[in-house]
């Protein structure tokens, strides 16, 4: 709005309200003029950020817009490469950091002191708000608590040598640039062996001293697990005050290991973050009670399991590296008195002979979720027996009686090499615990069963989309999975190939799956099968020793690398005469004949098993059908016949031929044959016609359907009846 002039006859009070009403107009045009200029430069810095990013499409060398678009900061500022402007980002944030943190360097170790305790003390005192502290060079802390909240402390190009660091308090934690974590172990191989009973260590080199206590799970430990004094060094002979509970190999590797932490975490939202942690003396991270993120961080050459998650602690990992541990015997997790633990995107490869998760204790609400992981257990053959196996699963439920697991849920993981199976129940530890659901699902599994025994009460359990290949590698021992009575497991579209041992599979419904080249699928009388697909695999009943062992199988597919005649058949699906079941089983490629099988007398008989499928007549010796067996035949002329028992049988053969499409045949007796009697002719080709009786005068017997090729004098004929 204008302002009004100043008049002749206006007072000076009136004058001076327009003076000043003048001057707010002018700094507010000036202001807005400002603005528009800045928007200006904006928008011109802009479009040439943008032109320059359609520039850099041309490099020559380069044909992805992408990374040629990346090339272009914000600024418009070009680099000749990505990598180019990623460190010198790289460079400015870590000034940026100098700038704005607490720089350790600032707090010097005083003369009587032996580690930077002190001087972290000193410099966390001036950061009772929290903030970020910067470390640029080596420090060496142990024993510390840090109990300050919304601490962020950076190793820059520093390595943090630590032991039993405790971060207490909330959103507090460690990242780097370029820095990592080393524990305190020293280990050494044995030179020489050290028999059972004898407390005398032969080393190549060490620099072991008295104050070191040392361990190995080969034998070398007090009975409650803890490590060994140094009684006396010699030059490279070290005396221990425990002899060795069993043989320590040459070779065999020998730390100052301890059950502690490099790092542990208390506090609510703690992190770590794009670290690398090495050389723990225990547990490289352990996590008590709070919650917890850690993000890209990578653990080599520990010492024992790489962490401990306890008392109801809930960690998320991302893009994490558990690698080599020098123990033969240790895990990646070990989760007791509660772990809820998330694990994406990860790679377990420790070269070690124990689990990944290892439940023990006590539980009321355990979680374990990973997904998009790969679990490796591959040897490279640097351990001496005997722990030269490899790892034996990936998680183990050694739980007390009683206990709880809320769930177990693996989706889109790889697992390499792990001998006894993805899950187990130690067969040691048949204690009841309960389990509200396990399911792997999208996964692979290369040298893995699934497991061995779960004796737990599990209220879902569900392996969907798998493919288990165990390359012909198993060991003699069944694999698979035995499931304990109180449970049931679901087996969906799952391909399991290359078996060498025996697969039980227990308490479960089989829909959709595939066994290739497997020794034998046993199937207990618990578990039902549908639309499943034997591929060059052997199934029968389990136990087969039991009377009571039943097949449930529904909408078979047998496929074989050769013809099957019925004796192949009867090796092939094997039940015990006194068993029972459902058995619907065709050929791939090809019409199913009949099933016949030895009893233990040599009799080949069809007994107590339910067969319907494309059954056409029976082949060669089996054209004999016994008392008691139980057919269904299916053909034109009978499409409705049941399931029904054979309640007499005779037998005779033919006195004379007869050409194909005869009516009616002689016999050398018909011994009580009757009219409605199914007849099974054997043919001179060897197939078994079947059809009905429909007259009979004297030795003449007329059938329902004629002969489809020629028999000739002498061949088996079986009149039966139901």
């Amino acid at each position: 709005m204008a302002v009004e002039k100043i008049q002749a006859t206006d007072s000076l009070n009136d004058g001076r309200i327009k003076l000043n009403a003048a001057i707010e107009q002018s700094n507010e045009a000036i202001t807005k003029a400002t603005i528009a200029d800045e928007n200006a430069s904006q928008a011109v810095t802009t479009a040439n950020s943008v032109q320059e990013q359609f520039n850099q499409v041309v490099i020559e060398g380069d044909s992805s817009v992408e990374a040629a678009q990346a090339r272009v900061s914000y600024t418009g500022t070009t680099y000749t490469t990505l990598k180019e402007r990623l460190d010198q980002e790289h460079e400015s944030l870590s000034h940026d950091m100098l700038e704005r943190g607490v720089n350790l360097d600032n707090f010097p170790r005083l003369e009587i002191e032996v580690n930077d305790n002190g001087r972290l003390s000193r410099a966390l005192d001036t950061m009772s708000d929290g903030g970020i502290l910067l470390v640029p060079s080596n420090i060496e802390l142990k024993n510390v608590t840090i109990s300050t909240d919304n601490l962020i402390i950076v190793l820059l190009n520093a390595t943090m040598k630590a032991d039993n660091v405790v971060f207490s308090g909330n959103q507090s934690g460690i990242t780097s640039i370029n820095g990592k974590v080393a524990g305190y172990l020293r280990i050494y191989k044995l030179a020489e062996s050290t028999p059972a009973g004898s407390n005398i260590l032969f080393f190549d080199n060490h620099d072991f001293t008295t104050e070191d206590r040392l361990y190995s799970s080969y034998g070398l430990l007090n009975d409650d697990i803890s490590p060994v004094n140094i009684t006396n060094v010699t030059g490279n002979t070290v005396t221990v005050a425990k002899a060795a509970s069993e043989e320590l190999p040459a070779g065999a590797y020998i730390g100052n290991c301890a059950w502690t932490s490099a790092l542990k975490f208390t506090g609510q939202d703690n992190f770590i973050k794009d670290v690398t942690i090495e050389y723990a003396q225990g547990y490289a991270l352990e996590f008590v009670g709070g919650t917890a993120r850690v993000e890209n961080v990578t653990i080599e050459n520990n010492g024992l399991d790489i962490l401990r998650i306890a008392e109801g602690a809930k960690v998320n990992f991302d893009s994490c590296y558990f690698g080599y541990v020098y123990d033969p015997a240790k895990q990646s997790f070990s989760i007791v008195d509660n772990g809820y633990v998330t694990v994406t995107n990860s790679t377990f490869n420790r070269n070690n002979s124990d689990v990944e998760f290892y439940l023990q204790g006590k539980s009321t609400s355990t979680r374990i979720y990973a997904k998009k992981c790969k679990f490796i257990a591959t040897r490279v053959g640097d351990r001496p027996a005997k722990y030269g196996q490899t790892s034996w699963a990936v998680v183990n439920l050694n739980l007390d009686v009683d206990q709880k697991v809320d769930s177990i849920i693996l989706d889109g993981c790889e697992f390499i090499d792990y001998s006894q199976g993805v899950i187990v129940q130690p067969a040691d530890n048949k204690n009841r615990i309960f389990i509200n659901e396990i399911i792997i699902k999208n996964s692979t599994a290369f040298c893995t069963p699934l497991g061995t025994y779960l004796y737990a009460q599990c209220k879902n359990i569900r392996f969907e989309d798998l493919i288990i290949d165990s390359d012909n590698k198993n060991s003699s021992e069944n694999s698979f999975v035995i499931i304990g009575s109180d449970s049931k497991a679901e087996f969906n579209r799952c391909k399991i190939k290359n078996d060498r041992s025996t697969m039980i599979i227990d308490y479960s419904t089989l829909k959709d799956c595939t066994f290739e080249n497997c020794v034998r699928l046993m199937l207990p009388s618990t578990t039902f099968a549908y639309r499943t697909e034997l591929i060059n695999t052997p199934v029968t009943g389990y136990p087969n020793w039991d009377g009571n062992s039943q097949l449930n199988m529904f909408d078979t597919i047998i496929q074989h690398n050769q013809i099957l005649t019925n004796g192949d058949i009867a090796d092939y699906v094997n039940v015990l005469p006194l068993g029972k079941g459902i058995i619907d089983f065709r050929l791939k490629n090809g019409t199913l004949s009949g099933y016949i099988y030895h009893n233990g007398s040599g009799v080949r008989m069809i007994y107590d098993i339910i067969i319907y499928s494309e059954m056409k007549g029976l082949i060669g010796d089996d054209w004999f059908i016994p008392v008691n067996s139980k057919i269904k035949i299916l053909s034109a002329t009978s499409p409705n016949d049941m399931f029904k028992q054979v309640i007499d049988s005779m037998a005779t053969i033919t006195s004379t031929s007869a050409p194909s499409g005869a009516s009616s045949i002689t016999l050398a007796g018909t011994y009580g044959f009757a009219v409605g009697d199914y007849i099974n002719i054997l043919l001179d080709n060897n197939q078994v016609h079947t059809t009905k009786i429909t007259e009979l005068s004297g030795n003449v017997v007329t059938l329902q359907t004629p002969l489809p090729s020629s028999t000739s004098s002498g061949k088996g004929v079986c009149a039966y009846r139901f």
